[in-house]
Formats: structure tokens, sequence, C-alpha cells
């Protein structure tokens, strides 16, 4: 018996570590990761192509995990005249040995696309060098903060020898406060 309530108070402790270990906001060791702050947040975004044009909606859901060490970003986009329907996830840190950015994307079809950053605190943008695992394409993601509401987005698709092949540009609003 002295067994059995032994293993239910770790099953209930162990249950309620979750809950305890919430995080808010980035990790205060990393001062570094604090520009990723301004992604969380659940965000209506718009998306054009190069020529202006409105292709689709999307919806970025961002909050921070394991300790405040990365931003986890749920994304779900709805492109093109029928509405198509991608879904993403993306995880953001900060590499205190190589002083970059970190960024790592989950597709569908299982790429992953990976990429290194910096931040630009005086144009209040992040800007990533980015590089998708099943391809020779790169490309330059340049995320800008407006305000603590608003942000856009600029990805510049490349081909293997590095010539600009497409541009897709986004126009991200706010849907709750900011952290």
């Amino acid at each position: 018996m002295h067994c059995v309530a032994l293993m239910f108070l770790a099953l209930l402790f162990l249950g309620n570590t979750d809950a305890l270990a919430q995080t808010t906001g980035p990790n205060a060791a990393t001062p570094e990761l604090k520009p990723l702050d301004r992604f969380v947040g659940t965000w209506e975004v718009e998306v054009f192509d190069k020529s202006g044009s409105r292709i689709g909606t999307a919806q970025f859901q961002a909050k921070w995990i394991l300790n405040g060490r990365f931003v986890e970003q749920r994304q779900r986009f709805l492109l093109g005249p029928s509405g198509k329907e991608t879904q993403l996830r993306t995880l953001m840190g900060y590499d205190t040995e190589k002083s970059v950015y970190q960024r790592w994307t989950f597709l569908e079809n299982g790429d992953v696309i990976t990429g290194e950053g910096s931040w630009s605190p005086d144009q209040e943008q992040l800007i990533w060098n980015l590089q998708q695992s099943q391809s020779p394409q790169s490309s330059t993601l340049v995320a800008k903060f407006l305000d603590s509401n608003s942000s856009t987005w600029e990805l510049t698709l490349k081909n293997g020898m590095g010539q600009v092949t497409g541009k897709i540009e986004g126009q991200n609003q706010r849907l709750n406060d900011a952290p």
C-alpha cells in the first residue's frame, strides 16, 4: 500500500510539472532571445505575390517553449484560388556559440528548411538565410516589425545558382495583446 501511495504522489507531481514549467517569455540567461518575443501571439496574415496581388491568407500562432529557449510557431496557410491549406511548424532560437539566430521549419511533405539569422535593432528586423533540405533552392526571409501589433515579411526565393526566382510578401496583424 505504501508503494502505491508513493507512485500516486509521483504521478500527481509529474502531472503538475507542465503547469509549473509554462514559459511566458524568453529565458533571461540569454538576452539575445528578446527579439524573438515579437513573434509570440496569434497573427492574421495576408499573403501577396511579387506583383502585389493577394494570393492567400494565413494564421500564425507562436509561444515560448522549453524554458524560454525557443519560440514554436504554428502556421496555417490558405493559398491560391482553391484555398489549398498548408501547415508548417517552425522553431526559432539563438545559438550563443555561433552568435546567430537559428530556425527550423518543418513542412507537411517531410522537408525541413533550416536557417541562420541576424537581428537589426535599428531597423527592427530579423534577416534569415534559409536552405531547404531536399532542394538546391535557398531563400532570404526578412521579418520587419512595424510596431508591437503589426509586421511585414518578404521571402525571396533563389535557385541553386543564387538567381532570384520568386518573391512572396506578407502583412501580419496581431489578434491578441503583445507579450
